[in-house]
């Protein structure tokens, strides 16, 4: 919840218009992607399709990821609005993603970056700092 509450804090205190984050939360994106790429979640796409071909450019791979209507179903709470796995292994970072994107405000433009797969152990500690770095020298120019 430090991350859901950092995401608020900042739409809310900084007036920011996009929001990324960066995060290992299960470690389920290994399946789909291994170590090789990141994977993408948005509701943007062109924030996500701009940190794509930051990925390319920097050399830190990422990969667009879907959240389905099924994955924000599936976080559905019954004691409170959502909790933060889903009732079954399958989709996990998806569903990850859904319960982070239950935090983002309307009007924010928003993209999680799940870092599991290529800054796993023994892999390449750091991944994502040069993606995140190319998208912004894009930005500001």
């Amino acid at each position: 919840l430090a991350l859901a509450d950092t995401m608020t804090y900042l739409q809310r205190n900084k007036k920011i218009s996009i929001l990324i984050d960066m995060a290992t939360l299960t470690g389920a994106i290994l399946v789909a992607l291994g170590t090789q790429a990141c994977g993408v979640f948005f509701n943007d796409e062109e924030v996500a399709d701009d940190l794509i071909k930051a990925g390319e450019e920097s050399l830190e791979k990422g990969w667009k990821m879907p959240i389905t209507e099924e994955y924000r179903e599936d976080i559905k709470g019954k004691e409170g609005d959502i909790r933060n796995t889903g009732s079954a292994r399958w989709g996990g970072s998806g569903k990850a993603a859904a319960f982070l994107e239950h935090f983002v405000e309307e009007g924010t433009k928003w993209a999680h970056i799940d870092l599991a797969g290529p800054n796993g152990p023994g892999n390449r500690p750091g991944f994502g700092a040069q993606l995140i770095l190319s998208y912004l020298r894009a930005k500001s120019a």
